[in-house]
């Protein structure tokens, strides 16, 4: 299980999928936790509140990303995130 920033779990995420579509992976199940804690936007999701960008967690600034997928804002914090 791999613990990283935000934008390193979602830049995994979409290279493993570029990877499957190109006919190069198999599909994959893959477990990680996020370090520091993040909010991860669904990929529609085009309007966020301006003060996001500045919120703390346990006086850690939160990563603010995009996800490849839907949906909306989720906060990922001590939980354990799946991708298939």
């Amino acid at each position: 299980m791999l613990e990283a920033t935000g934008n390193v779990q979602m830049a995994i995420d979409r290279w493993l999928l570029e990877q499957h579509y190109s006919g190069k992976h198999s599909p994959t199940l893959r477990f990680y936790t996020w370090s520091p804690p993040a909010i991860s936007l669904g990929y529609h999701q085009l309007q966020f509140p301006e003060s996001w960008q500045y919120l703390t967690w346990q006086g850690q600034k939160l990563d603010l990303v995009r996800r490849s997928t839907g949906g909306r804002a989720m906060l990922h914090q001590g939980d354990l995130t799946y991708a298939v």
